[in-house]
């Protein structure tokens, strides 16, 4: 991964090498998350070099039937959509 908030592994192949990355990339991934309700930054994430500049009640997420039924649009095979704001450096 490019963004330096992340953890984790990222496999690199080299030369020939690459050939046989196949079989390390095998097996399932999985995430955790920690949810944190009430206000939006100027990252839209929980990025320290962002600004808060929203805040909202969230009284009405009372239940953790709630949450647990939007985690579900998570579960599964999904297409990543890239952040507005990225890591990657382009053009310097």
């Amino acid at each position: 991964t490019l963004d330096p908030l992340a953890t984790g592994v990222l496999v690199c192949g080299v030369g020939s090498g690459t050939k046989s990355l196949q079989k390390y990339l095998v097996g399932s991934k999985a995430y955790r998350a920690e949810i944190t309700l009430g206000y939006q930054t100027t990252t839209l994430d929980d990025d320290p070099t962002g600004s808060v500049v929203d805040r909202q009640s969230f009284a009405h997420v009372t239940e953790m039937r709630t949450i647990h039924e939007v985690l579900q649009q998570f579960t599964g095979t999904i297409q990543q959509i890239p952040p507005v704001f990225s890591a990657l450096k382009r053009d310097g």
